[in-house]
């Protein structure tokens, strides 16, 4: 297994095209070897034993369920205290570019988010909080205090 980062800074929407965090977990990736690109989504940096932990959790599951062809996911992890993240959500790469606004929006609880699409999370025995796949973008949910998970498949 290939694990890039712990990177300072979100790697989403058009970043990851030049993301050099990316780039390496890639290169994994198209030699068949599954492989995390690991960011700690914040400038400031203040939480990288949460982005280690979470990393450690990813680990082992891929150790106790081996995925069955090569696997390049994008993991961003919010700025905050492992005990404040809601879990894990399957997102896709927003298109979003920097320069362009977001839309404010707010979770099933009315706590306000800033992204893209309004939060459907449900939870899965044993397994904690997750959310369905459908609108999720990587920048909606580190807002919204969610570690996102994209999978990307080259062709």
């Amino acid at each position: 297994m290939i694990i890039s980062g712990i990177n300072l800074g979100a790697n989403m929407g058009d970043d990851t095209i030049y993301s050099g965090t990316v780039a390496a977990a890639t290169e994994g990736y198209l030699l068949g070897i599954p492989s995390l690109a690991i960011s700690l989504a914040s400038k400031a940096g203040r939480h990288y034993d949460t982005a280690a932990r979470v990393t450690r959790e990813l680990v082992a599951r891929f150790q106790g369920q081996p995925p069955r062809e090569p696997v390049l996911l994008n993991v961003n992890v919010p700025d905050i205290a492992y005990e404040a993240l809601k879990g894990f959500e399957v997102t896709r790469l927003g298109k979003r570019h920097k320069a362009e606004p977001t839309i404010k929006t707010k979770t099933p609880a009315t706590r306000r988010c800033t992204g893209w699409a309004r939060p459907a999370a449900r939870r899965m025995p044993g397994r904690g909080p997750i959310s369905t796949p459908s609108r999720r973008t990587a920048c909606r949910s580190r807002r919204c205090r969610w570690i996102s998970r994209t999978s990307s498949r080259f062709l």
